[in-house]
């Protein structure tokens, strides 16, 4: 059974129900026959997506596992669903107006004028409202869909770095975790936080993909642990090429996240680490207190207790940098 591809089945049949169809109950049974496996298979492999199954849980959470193709084939879908809708409510609207007319036509002697006007926009003003508030919805999911779809393709900023008189051009992808962090300190949620920073790194896998694919340029990961800016190193780094780098900054500490991350570059390129380290305290406090502010306490606490990662977890080469103040 390939995992991937039936995943991509399962979210692929969800999100059709929800952001397409939605006109009766979802059921596992008919999620797992639109992606070629039991029930029984579901609910022992994929349980986790039953929540989004039933409803509990929005749909807008699983786009970022769908491919780009599988993005655009939903969003296409679901704007012409909501073009339909539309097209359905003004043939409602004009059926309403006929039937409106030959009750007054066939009931006009026994009706008093303002009864038949009551009756006739009470109905008229229940089934618009149902009509209304069904197309809302779908305009919403519309527009969040399109919001994680623009995110999904956010563009990265191309740093330039001049070396021996050479303008030299990196591509530098670096996960925002500002907002992520902001929520934290007012919750203090982690299992939010770490959903989040989830949310932002895939965001930056597949701008990084998307770059390996127009250019198969050299991949070199920054293990950020909070004791160095990744500006200072991309700066010296990129000085060192001649070629024009990938740099991406990846604030992940256990050995299982990393590997994960460098399986998903999926490309045959040159992929480096670079480990920071520093073993005096007060040089770390101090990097910690002037360019890592707002950076919450767990975040440090992870990062001193991370993963080194080594040549077997997919990478070619592992670099530790002596960090020293003011790096």
């Amino acid at each position: 059974m390939n995992t991937t591809t039936t995943v991509q089945k399962l979210v692929t049949a969800i999100a059709n129900h929800y952001l397409v169809a939605g006109e009766k109950r979802l059921l596992v049974e008919d999620v797992a026959r639109q992606a070629g496996i039991s029930r029984q298979a579901f609910n022992r492999y994929y349980a986790y997506l039953k929540p989004y199954v039933t409803g509990d849980k929005p749909v807008a959470e699983l786009l970022n596992t769908l491919n780009s193709t599988s993005q655009d084939n939903l969003l296409a879908k679901s704007q012409q669903r909501i073009k339909e809708l539309q097209i359905e409510l003004q043939s409602s609207i004009k059926e309403r107006q006929t039937y409106r007319a030959n009750v007054e036509k066939c009931y006009l002697t026994t009706l008093m004028n303002d009864d038949i006007t009551r009756f006739d926009s009470n109905e008229i003003r229940q089934l618009l409202e149902k009509q209304s508030a069904h197309n809302n919805l779908l305009l919403m999911q519309n527009r969040n869909l399109q919001l994680e779809l623009a995110k999904s393709r956010a563009e990265s900023i191309p740093g330039d770095f001049k070396a021996n008189g050479v303008i030299r051009s990196a591509i530098l992808l670096s996960p925002d975790f500002t907002s992520a962090f902001a929520s934290f300190a007012k919750e203090w949620d982690k299992g939010h936080l770490e959903k989040q920073k989830d949310i932002l790194i895939n965001e930056m896998l597949e701008a990084a993909k998307k770059y390996v694919r127009k250019d198969g340029s050299t991949v070199v990961i920054f293990i950020d642990r909070y004791l160095s800016s990744f500006q200072s190193f991309a700066k010296t780094y990129a000085q060192q090429l001649v070629c024009s780098p990938i740099l991406i900054r990846l604030p992940l500490f256990t050995r299982t996240e990393v590997r994960l991350f460098l399986k998903k570059i999926g490309y045959a390129v040159p992929i480096h680490v670079f480990y920071p380290v520093c073993d005096s305290s007060a040089i770390v406090n101090a990097q910690r207190s002037f360019i890592f502010r707002k950076v919450p306490e767990c975040e440090f606490f992870d990062a001193d207790n991370s993963y080194l990662p080594t040549i077997t977890d997919g990478c070619d080469s592992v670099t530790t940098l002596k960090i020293k103040q003011g790096d």
